[in-house]
């Protein structure tokens, strides 16, 4: 069955392979240089990093089949190889994530203590933190360190291919839901951004929120095209997520039963259609959902509901708690009409250059000030967004899902912790750059790809 609103591919002949920027030949001598590398580490300078050689290649074995089938759907464009070329990127910067670790270092302690009691199949041992939250995190980080053999660098390699893995689903929902958008820019956004390859390169919970948050992307694309196993991904996705950061996988339920409901079904008006029933039986599974997702997060928030006097106190402790280091700075509140637009620039934009302060800050700032460049460049593109959220659902729930995301994240007062989190809402900020600009959407055929298959 072809999904609504899908047009059938214009032929069109590949680009001849000199014609496309090569990949596959960057990624091929990036790998190998990176295998050395971690080679001379482990053997000339003892460091534990030998994991690298046995894991990496392994992990990208078993990525093998996703980046060909991706390359085969887009033959005009090295996709494969530029999927290959983010997971080399990716495990590089785990390096470097492992050697300047803090909270990951305690992940892999309590990680390596249950794994003991995992491999003897006692599931009942105390985590020693709140679940959800950090004590699911540790959970996750004694089942991988059971497949690892509580190997410290080989446990982030894991989490690492996982953020791997998230992205890709990420892509493949752009691919099936925006079936006219510029599929290479969005790989290009998501797959190279510097945030995305180097804060979920590590053993933490960036990594596990990317993976799961892409399974549910994925779901949530399959539900909007009428795809089989949509709902089943979005809630395997989402419960995921919920055991880790609850608040995000309720952000994005809410996110996708907004999208759902105005996304236009093409039915006859007044008619009971397949299409409308369906609709309805979504809209309830997000109500179900949503309400085991509000539990979560009223307990790991620890609030009593959801009143205005709730979240004001729950947000007030959250800048408090944030405001705390060299990375603090005072936030707008954004949930005032002067204040969200503010909010706005800094969960995307925020730290400037002028506010960085060592590597990492100067490194975000920096990304920062590209985004605004892409950003500007793409305005033609961002004024179609609001005319597609009838025909094109995902591009609704990716922009829903940004507004919501600034309103929870908009009180951190701490450029540290927001550049990490802003890992989970920038793929779908990429969403609304990459659809056709409003001058060329009559072009925008010629780019559609057999993605279905």
């Amino acid at each position: 069955m072809v999904p609504a609103g899908w047009l059938p591919p214009e032929s069109r002949r590949p680009l001849p392979a000199g014609d496309r920027f090569p990949w596959t030949a960057v990624a091929t001598v990036a790998g190998l240089g990176l295998l050395a590398w971690y080679a001379w580490l482990w053997l000339a300078q003892g460091e534990g990093v030998g994991a690298a050689l046995l894991i990496g290649p392994l992990l990208v074995a078993v990525s093998l089949p996703l980046i060909v089938a991706a390359a085969r759907r887009l033959p005009d464009e090295d996709i494969g190889g530029l999927l290959l070329f983010s997971l080399v990127v990716r495990f590089g910067f785990a390096y470097y994530r492992a050697s300047h670790a803090t909270d990951a270092l305690r992940y892999h302690d309590e990680g390596v203590r249950l794994a003991r009691f995992y491999r003897v199949f006692d599931f009942g041992v105390t985590t020693g933190g709140n679940v959800p939250g950090t004590g699911a995190m540790r959970a996750l980080s004694g089942f991988v360190h059971v497949l690892v053999a509580d190997d410290y660098f080989a446990s982030f390699l894991v989490f690492t291919w996982l953020s791997f893995l998230g992205s890709y689903l990420l892509y493949r929902a752009f691919e099936i839901a925006v079936n006219d958008g510029d599929a290479p820019r969005y790989a290009k956004l998501l797959m190279l951004w510097p945030s995305m390859c180097f804060w979920p390169s590590s053993l933490g919970k960036d990594a596990w929120m990317v993976f799961t948050i892409g399974i549910a992307a994925y779901g949530a694309a399959r539900v909007y095209q009428r795809m089989v196993g949509g709902y089943t991904l979005l809630f395997l996705g989402l419960l995921a997520a919920s055991f880790v950061r609850p608040h995000l996988a309720l952000l994005a339920i809410v996110a996708f039963g907004v999208a759902l409901l105005i996304g236009n079904r093409h039915t006859a008006r007044d008619a009971i259609t397949p299409g409308f029933v369906a609709k309805i039986i979504g809209l309830v599974v997000v109500l179900v959902i949503g309400s085991l997702l509000v539990a979560r997060t009223q307990e790991l928030l620890d609030i009593e509901d959801f009143s205005a006097s709730s979240i004001e106190s729950a947000s007030s402790y959250v800048e408090g708690q944030t405001s705390l280091g060299g990375s603090a700075f005072s936030p707008a509140n954004p949930r005032s009409p002067t204040g969200f637009p503010q909010a706005v620039v800094t969960v995307l934009f925020r730290p400037f250059p002028i506010e960085a302060h060592g590597f990492e800050q100067l490194f975000t700032a920096v990304e920062g000030m590209v985004l605004i460049v892409i950003t500007g460049l793409s305005v033609r593109r961002l004024l179609t967004v609001p005319r597609r959220f009838r025909t094109q659902p995902y591009v609704a729930f990716a922009a829903v899902y940004v507004l919501l995301w600034t309103l929870a994240f908009g009180v951190i007062a701490n450029f540290g912790i927001l550049a990490r989190q802003r890992t989970q809402m920038l793929p779908f900020y990429f969403v609304l750059l990459a659809v056709p600009a409003a001058a060329t959407r009559h072009r925008s055929r010629d780019r559609e790809r057999r993605v279905l298959r």
